[in-house]
C-alpha cells in the first residue's frame, strides 16, 4: 500500500466528525484541520476499541496520540464529538 498515516480523510454523521486514518500511525496523529480555535472538541474516541484515547489541541493541529492497540488492518477511525 501507499498510504501513509498523514493519509487522513474526513466524513460526518449527525454531530460527530469521523476521522479516518489509512495506515497505522508510528507517532501522534496531527490533524491540522482541527487546531485550536478551528474547532471545538469535547470528546475523541477510537472506534472498535476501548481505550482511552489522549489528545490535545494545540496551535497548529489536534494532537491524537497512537492507541496502544491496533483495531484491524486498513483503516482506522477517530470519532470526534463536538
Amino acid at each position: 500500500t501507499d498510504n501513509t498515516a498523514e493519509d487522513i480523510r474526513f466524513t460526518t454523521k449527525g454531530d460527530k466528525l469521523y476521522i479516518t486514518v489509512l495506515a497505522w500511525p508510528n507517532e501522534a496523529i496531527n490533524v491540522r484541520a482541527l487546531a485550536k480555535g478551528l474547532a471545538t472538541i469535547s470528546t475523541i474516541r477510537f472506534l472498535g476499541s476501548d481505550e482511552k484515547i489522549i489528545w490535545e489541541q494545540k496551535d497548529k493541529a489536534l494532537m491524537i496520540n497512537v492507541p496502544k492497540h491496533k483495531v484491524g488492518k486498513h483503516a482506522f477511525v477517530f470519532e470526534v464529538t463536538r
